[in-house]
């Protein structure tokens, strides 16, 4: 979906928004593996209707929290090739737990549509009404 020239946002704007703050505050509380959030692409930021952010995940922190999930083999491939950005959660652990990490990516982009909507927080400290938060892909970092 085309951007109109009104709902453009600078960076800056995104991270001083009171949504992206409430929206970061939200993610980390509920999945303690998400250790920071920024957005994806900035250069991109206006191209289109989504807003999308990048979580930033402790590996270790998430087989804390999928305890009995084995990692697939793709971490390693990943860190072989310095790559450090995945696209999808689910590449992270083995296929015995896929489904359980997907609906975790679901609920993710749900509280985000859902924080976006609330009459909770006034218009004037959201995005723009076109515009929302979603999950654009992960940063994984070893520790």
């Amino acid at each position: 979906m085309a951007v109109e020239q009104r709902d453009y946002l600078t960076p800056e704007q995104v991270y001083n928004n009171y949504e992206y703050k409430v929206a970061r505050k939200l993610l980390m509380g509920k999945f303690p593996f998400v250790t920071d959030i920024r957005l994806d692409n900035p250069e991109k930021l206006n191209d289109y209707g989504l807003v999308f952010i990048v979580l930033v995940l402790d590996v270790a922190k998430v087989f804390e929290y999928y305890e009995g999930c084995k990692p697939s083999n793709l971490i390693d491939w990943y860190f072989r090739r310095g790559e450090v950005n995945i696209p999808y959660l689910s590449l992270l652990v083995d296929n015995e737990c896929e489904d359980d990490v997907r609906d975790t990516t679901g609920e993710m982009d749900n509280m985000l549509e859902s924080l976006h909507k609330s009459p909770a927080i006034p218009e004037e400290l959201k995005l723009p009404r076109n515009r929302r938060f979603a999950v654009g892909g992960f940063d994984i970092i070893k520790k």
